[in-house]
């Protein structure tokens, strides 16, 4: 298929709806667009008019209360300034308009004389959405929707999409509907009047993050998805596919093991029967997890070499079978593993998730989220795979895994997506999936737009070492991503940082290499988990299919570490704590106030401690901007003992001089919004476990 124009929209005025509003002249607004079907003279067509006219009130995604409105016509119709005070705003027709908090003045977002549009992938089909932007509004605001092809026959944008301002008065507003879905007909499109959109487009480097400077009182809040990772604490990572049987890596399949048994794997990366583990045992894994006390667990169904842990019904190009993975007639293994891990799994009360990795696929001949197609072609690739095989195949894949095998609790999307595939999974993921966070869901990291995936963002803390070193790591990071770790405080988006980290020395696959010595894995806790982190920790199964028995020694010694000394994920069992539930602590009450929270907690008879842990209790986001510990010793003083800025899940502190206390005081000392809520304030002691 080939759109007029290099591929850009072509709408017309036929059919447009005629708008009006009260004091303002009409005007006329796009109600069908077109995009020209070359291939088959026909012609696409979007029919807006088929919403139903409504104005809809939504904030930015991450502000609860005490907001900017934004108010949002159906495309196609116009926006009501009617809440605005009198006097106070434009009359420009637009698709929306923006009413302030403070004194009810507004601006329009765009104008509805100035369209532009686009469709949201390149080749366009019967689940393409649109592109709809209005330039030109008050202050050269700008608006757009973002209309996705979505099963939903009834109401209007995305409130856990709210609105994104990015970059500074550019607006947008995502809307699924399948109203927004084209339909073709015969015949080529009449002639556009209405000027392509410019669709975004990936930076060659990343862009500094844009300053933010959220008014007092707001705190984004998490969704009920991205408040169950962080109670989780320690989840499963799965490492168990081809690699496995070959080399570590991404991919672990290369020009050396394709066609060839190399020294150390177990047969040709290239032959699916290469995958044969003897013993697979599920309740093995499960097992060690109950050691750790893991209650969450993904696993590689498709890692770089392009091998797949189920017999997937999706064909190559030219109706071939995708013959790289399991159950199908060269394959070692006939049975469905992926199936059979979700059956195990769940019947445990394990959660599970699945990583389907877009980056690389050898057997497809894909290295970077590129098709390559005959450049380092080997013989027993798939044939003919071009850059739009390769999406369609990855997406219908990636429908397979999203609707086969039960809930998931996190999906992970290792090296991010294509951007032209974005549109499609974005729509898809919240209906198939809607508990699931998404691992690297914040967006393209090297993108300046907002490319996030999913209203429930997991980020990379930026090292797969487990140690990210920072003193303080934040719940919030920009739209553009955060490999630095530490996110932004002052950020809208709500992203858990998760922590990825490898058990062996050296490997993510199995390699045989030793594993990290329990003082390492201490270590890594407390950088992570007592730096408000999620761990994600490697379970790379051995080439029998089992945890392989030192690996199982040290998940096991683990384990009963964090019991030992904390109670164990996800709770603790706190050893000097005479408050329970959740405390309320006022904290400042205005921006710049000076006044601080104070929550003091009696320890008797006196004891020796060496450290406290802080919870906020995160349903209500994270408030606590400032804080200081300090410990009631034997002679009567208060003494600093520790302080920081982030707390979030939780924080743990070692005091700077351990010391026998009979009390401890936490001093909330800057916080951004009133109260504050603390779910823990403990105190501890080394139990030498």
């Amino acid at each position: 298929m080939e759109l007029r124009k290099n591929g850009s929209l072509l709408a017309c005025l036929t059919a447009s709806c005629v708008l009006a509003g009260a004091a303002r002249p009409s005007v006329t607004a796009p109600c069908q667009l077109y995009a020209n079907d070359t291939s088959s003279r026909s012609c696409w067509v979007w029919d807006l008019s088929s919403v139903p006219q409504h104005n809809w009130d939504v904030n930015t995604s991450t502000c609860p209360d005490d907001c900017n409105v934004f108010r949002v016509a159906s495309p196609c119709s116009l926006a009501d300034n009617y809440g605005c005070r009198p006097g106070s705003g434009s009359n420009k027709p637009a698709p929306a308009y923006q009413e302030s908090n403070t004194d009810r003045s507004c601006y329009a977002l765009g104008n509805l004389d100035h369209p532009m549009a686009s469709p949201l992938t390149s080749v366009v089909g019967a689940d393409t959405g649109l592109l709809l932007v209005y330039t030109d509004g008050d202050a050269g605001r700008r608006f757009t929707y973002r209309l996705l092809c979505n099963d939903n026959d009834q109401g209007g944008p995305d409130v856990g999409v709210g609105i994104i301002e990015h970059p500074g008065l550019d607006y947008t507003v995502t809307w699924p509907h399948k109203a927004f879905c084209p339909t073709k007909r015969k015949g080529v499109c009449p002639p556009s009047s209405v000027p392509p959109a410019p669709m975004p487009a990936p930076s060659p480097s990343p862009p500094p993050s844009p300053p933010h400077s959220l008014p007092w009182g707001t705190v984004p809040r998490p969704t009920v998805p991205q408040l169950q990772y962080y109670q989780s604490e320690v989840r499963a990572l799965i490492h168990f596919n081809m690699a496995t049987f070959i080399r570590d890596g991404d991919p672990g399949c290369s020009a050396s093991n394709w066609n060839t048994k190399a020294p150390g794997t177990a047969g040709p990366s290239s032959d699916p029967a290469t995958f044969n583990p003897d013993k697979l045992d599920f309740s093995n894994w499960i097992e060690s997890m109950n050691a750790v006390g893991i209650r969450n667990a993904v696993m590689t169904a498709k890692h770089g070499c392009g091998h797949l842990l189920w017999p997937t019904n999706v064909t190559l190009p030219g109706g071939a079978e995708y013959e790289f993975c399991v159950g199908k007639e060269k394959s070692a293994i006939k049975s469905n593993v992926a199936a059979d891990f979700a059956k195990a799994m769940t019947a445990e009360g394990i959660r599970i998730g699945f990583y389907y990795s877009l980056t690389n696929n050898f057997y497809m001949n894909v290295l970077g989220k590129v098709a390559r197609g005959t450049t380092g072609w080997l013989p027993g690739m798939a044939q003919g795979v071009s850059q739009s095989e390769f999406e369609r195949i990855a997406f219908a894949q990636l429908t397979e895994l999203w609707t086969e095998f039960g809930h998931f609790s996190e999906v992970w999307l290792d090296g991010g997506y294509p951007l032209s595939m974005l549109a499609e999974m974005k729509a898809k993921l919240p209906v198939w999936q809607p508990n699931a966070t998404a691992w690297n869901g914040l967006g393209e990291y090297e993108s300046a737009q907002d490319t996030r995936l999913s209203a429930s963002p997991v980020r990379w803390v930026g090292t797969e070492s487990g140690l990210p070193g920072k003193s303080d790591i934040w719940s919030t990071a920009s739209q553009a991503g955060d490999y630095s770790g530490a996110g932004d405080p002052n950020s809208p988006v709500f992203a858990p940082p998760g922590c990825d980290t490898h058990l062996q020395t050296d490997g993510w696959f199995w390699t045989g290499a030793p594993v990290r010595t329990l003082s390492d894995l201490q270590q890594v806790y407390h950088e992570t988990v007592g730096r408000n982190c999620v761990i994600e920790l490697d379970f790379a199964i051995n080439r029998s299919g089992l945890v392989d028995p030192a690996h199982a020694a040290q998940y096991a010694a683990f384990g009963d570490w964090i019991k030992c000394q904390y109670g164990g994920p996800p709770g603790f069992n706190t050893q000097f704590v005479d408050a329970t539930g959740i405390t309320t602590i006022a904290g400042n009450t205005s921006s710049g106030g000076s006044q601080s929270g104070v929550l003091e907690l009696k320890i008797s008879p006196p004891t020796q401690i060496d450290r406290v842990m802080i919870q906020e209790q995160l349903e209500f986001g994270q408030r606590i901007r400032s804080y200081t510990v300090e410990v009631l010793n034997s002679d009567g003083q208060w003494t600093l003992a520790s302080s920081g800025q982030s707390v979030g899940n939780k924080r743990i502190d070692f005091l700077s001089n351990p010391a026998e206390v009979s009390a401890i005081r936490l001093t909330v000392v800057a916080n951004q919004a009133a109260p504050v809520y603390i779910q823990q304030f403990a105190a501890f002691k080394d139990n030498g476990c």
